[in-house]
């Protein structure tokens, strides 16, 4: 009985592509495979016909045969995990030349500083001065802090932005941003509410100075953080999530593991 032909050589693909900085294994295989005119799951059947996968095969040596279908080792770099508070999103598409790419982008905001534009939601505009101090405050201050995107306490803070603000103030912002996107208007408010409460301990610092995070008190705490209020707009809202954010929190010790994890879940349930 003769032994079973062996698995055929793995050639590389005869257009190759860059890896993008950023950019998830799983995103460079997507775009690798439609710059040759196929797709993964196509290719996929073809290495399990060939014999070149086993029936069972596991992510590394599905990797490992799209390092060799690269012709290089640019498959087999794997990303490390930005971890819960990091998920996968698009990446800005002038870096990816307009291809479509995605990526865990740890320690990056909305805008690409590179080429000045937001990442996502992306719809072309140039960001202003404005949201490009936000992205390097971001990136400066709140990364290093842990805080990503999407995080309780960064959308925590947007949602204080968005409870305050009115259809003209967005409005306005979107023709000053550069963009049509509400997580873009909101984003250096949120920035900067973030950093207020997180980074220099505003939040607790509210609950314990300013009346136990009355009313009033939040409330002209929310306006001096939000950029250009007009007197229609109703920073109350967030003046009173903000308060009994404050209140709930006033107890617990940041310093402690348990207390951290405590905040963040009065945040989660406070972002909803």
């Amino acid at each position: 009985m003769s032994d079973a032909p062996a698995p055929a050589p793995i050639v590389p693909l005869p257009v190759r592509r860059r890896r993008l900085a950023h950019e998830s294994t799983d995103s460079y295989i997507r775009r690798l495979a439609a710059a040759n005119g196929t797709s993964a799951s196509t290719v996929r059947l073809w290495l399990l016909e060939q014999g070149i996968l086993p029936a069972g095969f596991d992510r590394d040596e599905w990797f490992a045969a799209w390092a060799l279908l690269a012709g290089g080792s640019a498959a087999r770099r794997r990303m490390r995990d930005g971890g819960p508070r990091v998920t996968e999103r698009a990446l800005c598409v002038r870096c990816a030349r307009g291809e479509d790419a995605s990526g865990q982008l740890t320690g990056l905001g909305l805008i690409c500083l590179k080429h000045r534009v937001w990442i996502a939601p992306y719809d072309g505009g140039i960001a202003d001065a404005a949201s490009h101090r936000a992205e390097r405050q971001f990136r400066a201050e709140l990364v290093p802090a842990g805080l990503e995107l999407p995080s309780a306490e960064m959308r925590f803070a947007q949602r204080l932005v968005a409870l305050s603000v009115t259809p003209r103030w967005i409005a306005a912002h979107h023709s000053a941003g550069g963009t049509r996107s509400l997580p873009a208007a909101l984003y250096p408010s949120q920035v900067a509410i973030a950093s207020a409460l997180f980074v220099r301990d505003g939040l607790h610092e509210i609950a314990r100075e300013q009346d136990g995070g009355n009313l009033v008190a939040c409330t002209e705490w929310i306006a001096a953080h939000i950029d250009r209020l007009s007197p229609v707009d109703e920073p109350w809202r967030a003046g009173a999530l903000l308060g009994h954010a404050a209140r709930t929190c006033a107890g617990l010790d940041t310093s402690a593991e348990f207390g951290h994890r405590a905040i963040t879940n009065v945040l989660e349930r406070l972002s909803r």
